[in-house]
């Protein structure tokens, strides 16, 4: 957890230690720190107002070594104690009042934007909370069946929480010089930072 020293610059202390969790320890993440986790992903924007997901929250461990089997990188991370499938539900984008452009349906992009916006608000929370998370790519047919999913909606994005064993594996954390990162009217652009 991040003391809060001043207010400006509180969030982007918060996202800089933010981190990939590759080995969990086997204590559980508490319901009452579920249910904030979980509220800050319902309060994630989305195009339109859309709110094109579903959150099925994983404790059964057998399913969830399963799940992380179906996940890309899923074999260099420990089982977490819970995971998160961040549900895509694309019959949000068939109801008119949910275009973002008048007779245009959102499309793949959009639905995709959309549900990376959770992720993000559930990894910042868990972290806030003093519990740690890693994001997962599975492979959407095999995790939409074991999940039993309807017809038509997918499991872009698996969410480990948990809190990292003591000694665990860790990858520097490196970031790309901003500088090279950022233009200034067009691509290529000078900016002075």
């Amino acid at each position: 957890m991040i003391a809060k020293t001043r207010q400006s610059d509180y969030f982007l202390r918060l996202a800089k230690s933010r981190k990939t969790t590759y080995e969990f320890s086997d204590k559980k993440v508490e319901d009452s720190d579920l249910k904030k986790v979980l509220e800050a992903a319902r309060w994630s924007p989305s195009c339109s107002n859309a709110q094109p997901w579903h959150f099925i929250v994983v404790r059964d461990k057998e399913k969830i070594a399963e799940l992380m089997k179906t996940a890309s990188y899923g074999a260099f991370h420990s089982d977490p104690p819970l995971l998160i499938a961040s549900v895509l539900d694309f019959e949000c984008w068939e109801c008119s009042e949910h275009r973002c452009v008048k007779n245009t349906k959102l499309g793949t992009v959009e639905a995709y934007l959309c549900i990376a916006m959770p992720t993000l608000s559930i990894c910042f929370e868990a972290l806030e909370l003093g519990i740690n998370s890693c994001i997962l790519t599975p492979e959407i047919k095999s995790a939409s069946k074991i999940l039993k999913l309807r017809e038509g909606d997918a499991i872009p994005i698996l969410i480990g929480l948990g809190y990292e064993k003591k000694g665990a594996f860790q990858k520097p954390r490196t970031r790309k010089d901003l500088k090279k990162l950022v233009s200034g009217e067009y691509f290529g652009g000078k900016i002075r930072l």
